[in-house]
């Protein structure tokens, strides 16, 4: 076949060429738009995937388990939100019991993953638990019982009011503190006041200054 005979068979069928290359590029961009459409689907899925998992990891750092005992309506094991105080707690634990002491439980503390709550139900308990748990109020002392302080209070003539200006001197050790004066004839040292239930080295450290006999 000649150039001449070329050129009148694509004159003859010029169309029907012409109709078939236009087929074949709406074929390969329909192809092409396709394999980007499937490409974009699987990125898409998988940053999807990787999301989720960030929400997930997200979640489960902002959620805490605490474990809250004794004079509690129900006690337990709670799953709680991150940031939750002592109080939060106590309400999704039903609250106190009719024994439970609260004086000396600092309910405005933050709690932390696998924290541990223990509240004093009587004046045994209080005292076990006194040095354990991380909670009371004993572990905070505030300018404003520093400034209470500042006076000296006589362990042998000081009245229930006077013994509970004391860092950490509530109505039941302060009541503690007067029994035993009575029963033993009064202290013969400042030192001697840790002999009585419920006060221990730590709250000993804290009052010494501001004790005498």
């Amino acid at each position: 076949m000649d150039i001449q005979e070329v050129k009148m068979y694509f004159i003859r069928y010029k169309y029907v060429i012409i109709f078939f290359i236009v087929l074949l590029v709406l074929l390969l961009t329909l192809t092409t738009n396709l394999f980007l459409v499937n490409e974009t689907e699987v990125l898409t899925y998988e940053n999807n995937l990787v999301s989720d998992v960030q929400v997930e990891e997200e979640t489960k750092a902002d959620t805490i388990f605490i474990d809250i005992k004794g004079g509690i309506l129900k006690p337990g094991v709670y799953e709680m939100g991150a940031g939750v105080r002592v109080i939060d707690a106590v309400y999704l634990a039903g609250g106190f019991t009719d024994d439970a002491i609260t004086d000396n439980v600092n309910l405005s503390k933050k709690l932390v993953d696998e924290s541990v709550v223990i509240i004093p139900k009587n004046i045994d308990e209080e005292n076990s638990v006194s040095f354990e748990n991380n909670y009371l109020v004993e572990d905070v002392i505030t300018e404003e019982e520093t400034s209470t302080n500042e006076s000296i209070v006589n362990l042998n003539a000081a009245s229930l009011e006077q013994l509970m200006t004391l860092s950490g001197i509530g109505e039941t050790k302060a009541k503690a503190i007067i029994e035993y004066r009575d029963t033993n004839g009064g202290f013969k040292n400042i030192e001697e006041i840790k002999n009585v239930s419920g006060i221990g080295e730590s709250t000993f450290e804290k009052i010494k200054d501001f004790i005498k006999v």
